[in-house]
């Protein structure tokens, strides 16, 4: 069957995009488009396209989507993020898809990925929380913003975004525009270890998502943060 025929394809600047024709459940769509069995792919040769690599990968499963990075020339960068509609293949695929390559004569790694999708802006100078909030919903669609207060009126910003594509596209966006947030600040990426932390902590007083509060109404957790 002619690759076509299960896959689009498209590209966004630097990046090649085939995802599958296939229709899925919105459940499992939102796994997937949260990271669910995501693989690392590098070094992958100068000269393979992104439909030989969908072609020879598909052959431990139908693919969700491949994400191949490519130079201003059309050329490979030698890596790529690989997904399968079923996520447990991910271990299979790291065991096999290396020898699979292999015997094709490719000496493409494989490895799990770690698909950080949470950013640290920090040293913000005169805005307020609520003002920090409008100005990355410019220049990003994050799906939360936590805010903790590490001293007082001294904000650290959590942003944390549905997948590693999203919060990449927002880390150039943001360090684009810094100087909108002070000449300290610094947008970062958080240790890996931290980030189901941030994501899942209870604690923390949720706020809504519009501008009728200001900050003196805010009446923060024990933790000392919130989240909007």
């Amino acid at each position: 069957m002619d690759i076509n025929d299960k896959y689009r394809k498209s590209q966004v600047n630097g990046t090649i995009y085939i995802s599958t024709c296939k229709n899925i459940s919105p459940a499992l769509q939102q796994a997937l488009e949260s990271g669910d069995g995501e693989l690392f792919l590098t070094s992958i040769p100068r000269q393979m396209t992104a439909e030989k690599l969908v072609k020879l990968a598909e052959h431990f499963g139908d693919i969700y989507c491949l994400r191949f990075k490519i130079d201003f020339n059309g050329y490979s960068r030698g890596y790529a993020y690989l997904q399968y509609i079923d996520a447990e293949l991910m271990t299979n695929a790291l065991n096999k898809l290396p020898q699979h390559f292999r015997s094709h004569n490719l000496g493409i790694t494989v490895e799990k990925s770690m698909n950080c999708r949470v950013l640290i802006l920090h040293n913000v100078e005169e805005l307020s929380p609520i003002q920090v909030y409008c100005e990355l919903r410019k220049l990003g669609r994050y799906v939360k913003l936590r805010v903790q207060e590490c001293r007082p009126k001294c904000y650290i910003y959590f942003i944390i975004f549905v997948n590693n594509e999203a919060a990449a596209a927002a880390h150039h966006n943001i360090r684009e525009k810094i100087g909108l947030f002070g000449t300290q600040a610094r947008v970062s990426w958080i240790k890996t270890n931290w980030e189901e932390n941030v994501d899942s902590a209870a604690c923390c007083k949720l706020l809504p998502r519009n501008r009728n509060w200001t900050f003196e109404d805010l009446q923060l957790s024990p933790c000392g943060c919130f989240k909007i």
